[in-house]
């Protein structure tokens, strides 16, 4: 049996070219115009610290019970940036009897817009086939075979663009696990949902002092470099 329903692995960087992710971390500090390769260039490295400081066997890893841990690194490490970014709770920013699940929203300073991205490093554990059997209100069973390919390559990232087609996907995932929703269940729009995440604002339920006591802290690697000169935006 898979031990997964959607089979999928996280995104492991062999390589990482500190140098270029510095750079890149310098031009969010200094409110330049990012690339958007330069955007998923930092996103991969952010979720790949995530994950990897949560459980590093990427081929069992379920991240169970881990996402409130994983937003709460993933702020810290934003918010030391000065990344625009949104902390959603499900049952605060979808339904409040949804599956109670932790995610964030993030905007970056793209060349010619604003790009959201909907990060969240754990929605795998959504997708475990233990749990799709005997939780049948489990968000991994709400995926349809014409969404699948958005959900696997998300599954691998951790990370997509909060478009309406995939917000479309991800929201109702979560909205179709509450056990009260009207019936029959009507989708909720894309769109509906990215003006909800957007207004995000849970609690964070770690500080930064735990986090680095319990090694699970990511520091910006410019704030690690003495010798880069930083000019935060104001």
């Amino acid at each position: 049996m898979n031990k997964f329903i959607i089979p999928s692995e996280p995104q492991n960087l062999t390589t990482i070219n500190y140098e270029d992710l510095m750079r890149i971390e310098n031009k969010i500090l200094t409110n330049n115009k990012l690339t958007q390769l330069e955007v998923e260039t930092f996103l991969d490295y952010l979720v790949y610290m995530v994950r990897i400081k949560l459980d590093e066997d990427f081929t069992n890893a379920t991240y169970k019970n881990l996402c409130n841990r994983a937003q709460c690194m993933i702020h810290y490490y934003l918010e030391d940036l000065n990344v625009e970014h949104y902390l959603n709770r499900s049952f605060d920013s979808i339904t409040k009897d949804a599956v109670d699940h932790s995610f964030v929203v993030a905007i970056f300073n793209a060349e010619d817009y604003s790009l959201p991205y909907i990060i969240d490093p754990t929605y795998r554990q959504f997708f475990e086939t233990e749990r799709c059997k005997k939780r049948p209100l489990t968000p991994g069973n709400f995926i349809l075979e014409k969404n699948k390919e958005i959900i696997v390559n998300f599954l691998q990232k951790g990370y997509m663009k909060m478009n309406k087609e995939n917000t479309e996907v991800y929201g109702n995932s979560l909205y179709f696990s509450s056990p009260n929703i009207p019936k029959p269940v009507i989708p909720i729009s894309g769109d509906i949902f990215a003006k909800t995440f957007l207004k995000g604002h849970a609690v964070i339920s770690k500080s930064r002092r735990a986090l680095v006591k319990e090694g699970l802290y990511i520091q910006p690697l410019v704030s690690q470099n003495k010798d880069l000169v930083i000019k935060k935006r104001k």
